[in-house]
């Protein structure tokens, strides 16, 4: 399972020297990053460490407990409905605590997004059928940065 893999090494790297410092207050007056990634444009806060392959993972050099990996996989006729039910049994397998699932229209394509608590953290899991493709966002956040998960998502257009 690709996605589980995704987020894993995310909370790998992200937990390997958490800090719980706000990175909202640290980046005040700082320009963000612009991102493109299969087929959208999104904006992630600055000083952010980029990885691309065949995925895409958005790390932060001083520990903040916030980051993101992003991956985009054939998936012939998916659609809202699905990614729905993705979002439930990923929330289910990554054994997300109070987690909930909703659909939502995100820059025009119209998804979900699963978010629930894992380790402290803050665990937002979005999901978007795009023509025969479906882009998988995770991101996880401390509570006090979950402002920049909000940020991420509603910067994205196509």
């Amino acid at each position: 399972m690709k996605i589980k893999m995704v987020l894993l090494s995310l909370v790998m790297v992200m937990t390997a020297g958490m800090a719980s410092a706000q990175l909202s207050d640290r980046l005040e007056g700082l320009q963000p990053l612009t991102l493109e990634y299969a087929g959208f444009e999104f904006q992630v806060p600055p000083g952010a460490n980029v990885v691309r392959d065949s995925k895409m993972t958005v790390t932060y050099p001083n520990q903040t407990l916030f980051g993101m990996s992003l991956v985009n996989q054939v998936v012939r006729g998916s659609n809202q409905k699905r990614a729905y039910e993705m979002c439930e049994r990923y929330a289910r397998d990554f054994e997300l605590k109070n987690w909930k699932v909703e659909k939502v229209t995100v820059a025009g394509s119209k998804g979900a997004k699963a978010y629930g608590e894992q380790e402290g953290a803050i665990v937002t899991i979005l999901i978007l059928p795009t023509n025969d493709n479906e882009l998988t966002m995770v991101i996880m956040a401390d509570p006090s940065n979950q402002g920049l998960t909000e940020g991420v998502i509603s910067s994205m257009k196509r």
